[in-house]
């Protein structure tokens, strides 16, 4: 995994800044912003947003990598979301497991940037 992204997932884990539910049984999507904007599970974490916005300027980056460089707080948040999410990822995932994780800045309809993290466990 690259030493940037692997910044701000640490950054990320410092900060224990978390979400309770999934996007789809296989992905952990985490939407940040330097201020608060009218969006379903925003994170108003101004540091992670400018190092998104940094890491993913103009277009989404996506790195697959090892679950093992994933650190276990990702992987720990995906099965705490739900008895589903839990059983689902043991079913799925072994050491040998990849993950694809993607880095992008949006705008919303009232101009926000939004900056997204997303984790997908498996397709």
């Amino acid at each position: 995994m690259k030493r940037k992204l692997r910044n701000i997932l640490q950054v990320v884990e410092e900060h224990g800044d978390r979400i309770e539910t999934l996007i789809n049984p296989s992905t952990l999507q985490l939407k940040f912003a330097a201020q608060p904007a009218f969006v379903d599970d925003l994170i108003v974490d101004s540091e992670v947003f400018q190092l998104l916005k940094l890491y993913a300027p103009d277009e989404a980056v996506s790195v697959t990598a090892p679950i093992t460089d994933l650190p276990k707080f990702f992987q720990k948040m995906f099965q705490k979301t739900s008895a589903a999410a839990a059983n689902d990822y043991k079913k799925h995932i072994t050491e040998n497991s990849e993950i694809t994780v993607t880095v992008e800045l949006i705008t919303d309809a009232e101009h926000h940037d939004i900056g997204i993290l997303t984790i997908q466990f498996w397709k």
